[in-house]
């Protein structure tokens, strides 16, 4: 069964999960980092494909 949620609470959570896997490539002993596995695997519940979810979750290059 497919669940529906606001936008709002998507966006949220996505933010949320890039932010803590940036956060343990900058900082890997931070206490909140995701490792890549389980970044890819929150991705993937929010509906990307680990192609897109690796592409999304890629530090933004100076410029971007």
């Amino acid at each position: 069964m497919i669940t529906h949620r606001p936008i709002e609470e998507w966006r949220a959570e996505f933010d949320e999960v890039v932010r803590r896997y940036r956060l343990g490539l900058s900082d890997p002993h931070a206490p909140e980092r995701l490792s890549r596995e389980k970044a890819l695997a929150l991705m993937r519940k929010l509906g990307f494909t680990t192609g897109e979810a690796l592409r999304l979750l890629r530090p933004k290059e100076r410029g971007e």
